[in-house]
């Protein structure tokens, strides 16, 4: 993975994400750029968010995602439109169950990840995702693909972990909104 940003770039990146969790009035509209930025600084050309429902604690599919080549990940991309994780099911699970972000070096080798044949017949190699936590508890996941099988990179797991923090951030704001709204 080669990142399209140079170093110097990362408090750019940041303060983006910041301003993003301090303006958006929609959640699904922060969950689009956030997967933007990380996606375009660390080369990544599949991104996805996922929510957990309070009802019952699964994850389903905000239908957002960030994507370079529509055409290669289409069946990844409708086919994950269709599933629900349980917790510890898959990565959005496993990210679910264990309040951490996780880093799969390379799909092939993951027993635990349900969309592996899936991915590897897109070409994805590698999945990375991180919890969204707010206030409140978990919000819910964000992941990212590379169609190259990547060791962890420290860098590239802190932003995305600073960008869902603040994520979690703006879904605490969006829901103090509400109530105040409602009241």
């Amino acid at each position: 993975m080669t990142r399209t940003e140079p170093a110097g770039r990362l408090p750019q990146l940041l303060a983006s994400a910041l301003d993003l969790a301090r303006v958006s009035d929609d959640l699904h509209d922060a969950l689009r750029l956030a997967l933007d930025l990380v996606a375009e600084f660390a080369a990544l050309p599949l991104g996805h968010a996922v929510l957990v429902d309070d009802a019952n604690g699964t994850l389903t599919s905000t239908g957002v995602w960030h994507c370079r080549e529509p055409e290669l990940f289409a069946d990844f991309i409708d086919r994950s439109e269709a599933l629900v994780h349980a917790p510890g099911q898959g990565l959005p699970g496993r990210v679910v169950e264990s309040g951490r972000s996780a880093w799969i070096s390379d799909v092939a080798d993951d027993e635990n990840f349900v969309r592996r044949d899936l991915a590897l017949a897109s070409g994805i190699r590698t999945a990375i995702a991180a919890p969204v936590l707010s206030a409140r508890g978990l919000v819910g996941v964000i992941e990212f693909f590379s169609v190259d099988p990547v060791e962890r990179d420290d860098d590239v797991a802190a932003v995305i972990d600073q960008v869902a923090a603040l994520l979690g951030a703006t879904a605490d704001r969006l829901h103090d909104a509400a109530e105040r709204a409602q009241a």
